[in-house]
């Protein structure tokens, strides 16, 4: 049986998805994605053309609209995130084909919740509140997880330093860790998409969940 860990980190300027999938506890493939809007600076396709095997980033065109019009504004959100979660579950998607043809594995996703803690710096935690929502359900009905779990950021944080209050950058390091000769400009979305994708792991493995 083919196990598939995915973790997704949701955000309405870089997403990061990582999908794991092993047979028999072997690792037997990986990729990272990145979604974000516009298109790559020359680092970014650089970073992609050295890590074609296990990386891509994945481009959506914003719309264009009168930013000062609020109706505007708020309907091309709606726009916005659609692009984003059918570019999510595209990925994942393709992912399993590529994995298994018989349509039989076991999935398992981690998403990470919503900071709440955000909410008294910036307006935009209530964007990124209705797209993790809309991620959740999507998820659940386009991807119909064998388990589906939603992670806050502390808990993912003690689970991989010891410390929930850990910076971002010791979430990057222990990745960097791991994936060494992984060189990407921005890797912040890319290591917690992977952490995510570990925790529902370890908790398979542990016996917490089946």
């Amino acid at each position: 049986m083919i196990d598939i860990y995915v973790g997704i980190d949701p955000s309405m300027n870089s997403s990061g998805v990582t999908c794991l999938a092993y047979e028999d506890g072997k690792l037997i493939r990986e990729m990272f994605y990145i979604i974000k809007p516009d298109k790559l600076t020359k680092r970014e396709n650089e970073a992609e053309q050295a890590n074609l095997k296990r990386f891509m980033y994945v481009l959506y065109q914003k719309p264009e609209y009168d930013k000062e019009n609020n109706h505007e504004v708020e309907y091309n959100k709606i726009l916005i995130f659609k692009q984003i979660l059918e570019d999510i579950e595209e990925v994942v998607k393709k992912f399993i084909h590529q994995i298994t043809y018989s349509g039989i594995y076991n999935l398992y996703v981690c998403q990470e919740g919503i900071s709440y803690g955000s909410a008294s710096r910036t307006k935009s935690v209530f964007d990124l509140a209705g797209l993790n929502f809309l991620l959740r359900m999507m998820v659940i009905t386009k991807l119909r997880p064998t388990y589906f779990l939603i992670a806050t950021p502390s808990e993912i944080k003690k689970k991989t330093s010891g410390n929930g209050n850990c910076k971002k950058e010791v979430m990057i390091d222990l990745f960097k860790a791991i994936y060494s000769d992984f060189n990407l400009p921005k890797l912040d979305d890319i290591a917690d998409s992977f952490w995510m994708a570990s925790y529902v792991k370890n908790l398979h493995d542990e016996g917490i969940i089946e």
